[in-house]
């Protein structure tokens, strides 16, 4: 990916995002399970146990690295050039931020993540500061993608077909789901994802959900259900689909073809101006025209959908109130994914990209109920 440039766009989108919110500072802030935040803002995959990217009203930004050991890699990687690391980043952040009268307001994105220490220190450090959480506003600058984002999740797309390939190659009776895992993540880091994100469930009706693999044999007649998340260049693209280990059912046939419309319903209308609610609204109006209404409520799953970008699973949420405007440029998966009493659990998901007319697919698997004889 492009750095000055697009790191150049980033920090203009952010800016305006400040001013709309009043903002006088912002602190980016991530953990070590939750590197987007500071990832979006400096290009930087740090080891640390945290990291924050401190931008002043000016748009001048810093890296605070809690561990001294990333220091020579950010140098050379990171689009930031400020880079500090040390015992005391809060500190750091907050001398970057420059000088702050009494009323100023600084932000945090990530606000929530961070530990009551943390918080608490940026509040002493700033007497007569308010300091409110930017979670929102920064997502809400996440949410829409460059070009060159988008072009990093379409490799992404590619590397999910890949591995879902390789899924269906290794199904075989008697092996552990964690083995099956396993042949995934080796065939899409072997491709060239950083990493690779899977859940999966064997089994017949009775499975309710997916997981992280077990230590299950895989058996002939089961059905087996799965997301393949690879990343690359930091963004995600996850595909969800089902498999049939054998002759598929009637029940299974049936329950595939009320995802399959359901998800078909929200593809044919999606475009941008309107709402995570309508997609959600459009999928669930097909399972309650079969009498399954109740599965997709939150007794039985959790949504219809959510973004894609620097996480795998970012807002908006696709589910009904949700009142987020898609707009163009938005990444997000639309998978009707939910337990039905037909065949069980079953899932379904393409991520796409949200244009002004329409949306188009990042993946190229087909849509269908695959089945390994």
């Amino acid at each position: 990916m492009e750095g000055n440039e697009e790191f150049k766009s980033r920090i203009k989108r952010i800016l305006r995002s400040m001013q709309d919110a009043r903002l006088d500072g912002l602190v980016v802030y991530s953990t070590a399970w939750r590197k987007d935040n500071v990832r979006y803002a400096s290009n930087f995959s740090f080891l640390g146990p945290y990291a924050m990217v401190a931008i002043d009203r000016n748009g001048e930004a810093s890296l605070l690295l809690s561990t001294k050991s990333d220091v020579e890699r950010a140098q050379q990687s990171a689009w930031v050039h400020d880079v500090e690391a040390g015992a005391d980043v809060v500190s750091g952040a907050v001398r970057r931020l420059g000088k702050l009268g009494e009323g100023a307001r600084v932000g945090v994105a990530g606000l929530e993540l961070a530990s009551v220490g943390i918080i608490e220190g940026i509040r002493e450090r700033l007497p007569g500061v308010e300091v409110v959480s930017a979670t929102k506003m920064y997502d809400g600058v996440r949410m829409v993608k460059s070009h060159a984002e988008v072009a990093s999740i379409r490799k992404a797309g590619v590397l999910a077909d890949v591995g879902f390939k390789a899924f269906l190659d290794n199904i075989v009776a008697g092996k552990k789901e964690y083995e099956l895992i396993a042949d995934v993540d080796r065939v899409v880091k072997a491709a060239g994802a950083e990493d690779n994100f899977m859940l999966m469930a064997s089994g017949g009706a009775e499975v309710r959900a997916m997981s992280p693999a077990r230590n299950k044999s895989i058996e002939r007649g089961e059905m087996l259900r799965t997301e393949v998340t690879p990343l690359y260049e930091g963004y995600w693209a996850q595909i969800c689909r089902t498999v049939v280990f054998g002759e598929p059912s009637v029940e299974q046939r049936r329950s595939f073809d009320i995802f399959f419309r359901a998800q078909e319903a929200a593809l044919g209308s999606l475009k941008a101006g309107m709402t995570a609610h309508d997609v959600a609204r459009l999928q669930n109006e097909v399972f309650e025209s079969e009498g399954f209404g109740e599965y997709v409520t939150n007794k039985y799953t959790r949504t219809r959908g959510h973004g894609h970008g620097m996480h795998f699973d970012e807002p908006p949420s696709i589910e009904e109130g949700e009142k987020t405007v898609l707009q163009p440029g938005m990444v997000i998966i639309v998978h009707p994914n939910t337990f039905l009493p037909l065949a069980g659990y079953m899932v379904l998901g393409d991520p796409v990209l949200v244009t002004e007319t329409g949306c188009e697919r990042l993946i190229a698997t087909e849509r269908k109920l695959f089945c390994v004889e």
